[in-house]
């Protein structure tokens, strides 16, 4: 791409000119908190040594570096904000608040109907207690479309 393209597109330009790394990084992951996914960020720096930073940290967290080119005798450096959806992991933290839950209700559920619970048993309970129909629900959604994704296949 081009930088009258990268500039014409980028929706927010941090400045970094005069910090060292990781300063540029940290001002830049504080940035893209703020941006939508697909948004195209300039980060403008001085150091000579961020491009290197910047390309591992867009390689650790799943952003997209564009690219570089000088202005003024400062780097501007463009990086695109994806996120990253682990869908194996979403469902994995699903089922396994599920299971969370239901050992809660398990270990809870006779103390609190033999007689008097202790105060945090009681709390633990009726935590789970309302945690447990919206943890079905998604429980019971994920089972679907796995159910889905086998029929298909």
């Amino acid at each position: 791409m081009n930088a009258l393209t990268l500039e014409t597109t980028a929706a927010a330009t941090v400045d970094a000119k005069d910090s060292l790394s990781p300063i540029p990084i940290i001002k830049l992951k504080s940035a893209l908190k703020k941006q939508t996914n697909d948004a195209v960020l300039a980060l403008e720096t001085t150091d000579p040594h961020v491009e290197g930073d910047l390309r591992n940290f867009c390689a650790t967290t799943g952003h997209v570096y564009l690219g570089v080119h000088s202005v003024d005798g400062h780097a501007v450096h463009y990086i695109k904000k994806q996120t990253r959806e682990c869908e194996t992991c979403s469902q994995t933290r699903v089922v396994l608040a599920g299971v969370g839950v239901i050992a809660a209700l398990v270990f809870t559920a006779p103390q609190v109907a033999t007689g008097d619970p202790s105060a945090p048993i009681t709390f633990v309970f009726l935590l789970a207690l309302a945690a447990l129909p919206p943890l079905l629900i998604n429980n019971v959604r994920l089972l679907g479309s796995l159910i889905h994704k086998t029929i298909k296949t």
